[in-house]
């Protein structure tokens, strides 16, 4: 997260009536065994309607830090990553990471992205090609039957 200021209520209630209806942007809280443990988002770089937009910015955040740099949060940067390029039918998604948050720069490249730029913030950048060589094994594992009985 870039932004780790306090937010107040009024400011928080004001920010929920924008994005309501705004259709640049959709925000998602995570759920796991009926617990939210984060929440996710993607936005138009290019403030135009999601399904119109070539390049789009993801952005997750685990909060429970016991499902930080588990397996499990894979799960809804693939989920997520996944409706980006196939549903919305994006070229690239780009984002933002602080420059010292190595662990975000780690999972991002396990996710396929590549370091564009560096400035305050370092500017990652995903194409198709790159997140579907990189996250071939880590679906296959997500994905495997565990027992025969059931899939994690």
């Amino acid at each position: 997260m870039v932004s780790q200021s306090w937010i107040s209520m009024e400011k928080q209630k004001k920010w929920f009536s924008e994005i309501k209806h705004d259709g640049s942007q959709l925000h998602f809280v995570i759920y796991y065994k009926n617990c939210a443990i984060g929440a996710a988002n993607i936005r138009s770089l290019d403030s135009s309607k999601l399904s119109n937009s070539m390049y789009i910015e993801p952005g997750i955040y685990i909060a429970d830090p016991k499902y930080r740099g588990n397996i499990l949060a894979f799960g809804p940067s693939l989920l997520l990553i996944d409706y980006c390029f196939d549903e919305l039918n994006a070229k690239a998604l780009k984002a933002k990471v602080k420059k010292e948050n190595l662990a975000a720069l780690k999972y991002n490249e396990k996710l396929g992205y590549e370091i564009t730029a560096i400035n305050n913030l370092t500017t990652i950048e995903l194409g198709y090609k790159q997140y579907q060589l990189a996250t071939k094994t880590i679906k296959s594992f997500l994905s495997r039957t565990v027992n025969d009985r059931r899939t994690i």
